[in-house]
């Protein structure tokens, strides 16, 4: 019962979700918009005005939810889950570039491998600490289970990525996480009387997204390819 009135016995898969809420935008915009890396996209003021629309669409949703949905994940659940979030931002900011580099040159494997690492790391965490807490496992346990299995799929990533020529791989690991999200929203939003068309709107723009970045990622891989063919004059 303690567990529940926490928010411990819901979603167990919610903190370890702001981690995967963060990093993924910042790996798709990389992949994107790889010219604009290093590089501010809105400057202090717009950033400022982020973060109190953030600050607004958050406790916005979270009154809704309280209120209408009458459901609340928790006082410890709801606090730990900002915290995470604002730690990860900052150690990405602070963080070298040079903090985990892959260990060869070149991409090990093909990106379908990595579209597949992507696809079922999501799944099994989540159907892994459920099972956990169905068997009432202290929740400390949970989080070693997400370290645990998060640090894997990091060392198969940096042992398989490749230092250089790693667009394509990254892609796929990205459209991996992504389309792992596309059934849970859809089963998710049955029976909650929304209906199903602004899922499936969402569903097809990511869809959209992916193959338009996956056909500019082949482009500008052959580009670099012919480049470094060409002898120099």
């Amino acid at each position: 019962m303690a567990r529940r009135e926490l928010g411990l016995g819901h979603r167990p898969g919610h903190v370890c979700s702001s981690a995967l809420h963060v990093s993924l935008p910042i790996l798709q915009h990389r992949l994107a918009l790889p010219e604009t890396r290093g590089r501010s996209l809105v400057g202090n003021r717009g950033l400022g005005l982020a973060v109190v629309g953030l600050g607004i669409d958050a406790l916005g949703t979270l009154l809704f939810v309280g209120t209408i949905r009458h459901f609340f994940a928790g006082p410890i659940l709801w606090t730990g889950s900002c915290l995470v979030m604002a730690a990860l931002v900052v150690a990405a900011y602070l963080a070298p570039r040079d903090l985990l580099p892959p260990k060869a040159d070149t991409p090990r494997v093909r990106p379908l491998s990595f579209f597949i690492l992507g696809a079922v790391f999501i799944w099994g965490v989540t159907l892994g600490a459920d099972f956990l807490a169905n068997l009432n496992v202290p929740p400390i346990v949970v989080a070693f289970f997400f370290i645990a299995i998060g640090g894997l799929a990091l060392i198969w990533v940096l042992r398989n990525v490749g230092q250089n020529g790693d667009q394509c791989n990254l892609v796929a690991l990205s459209a991996g996480l992504v389309a792992s999200l596309i059934p849970m929203g859809f089963f998710g939003q049955l029976g909650t009387g929304i209906g199903l068309l602004p899922v499936v709107v969402v569903d097809l723009f990511a869809v959209l997204f992916f193959v338009r970045l996956w056909k500019s990622t082949i482009l500008f891989m052959l580009k670099k390819t012919r480049r470094a063919e060409v002898p120099p004059s």
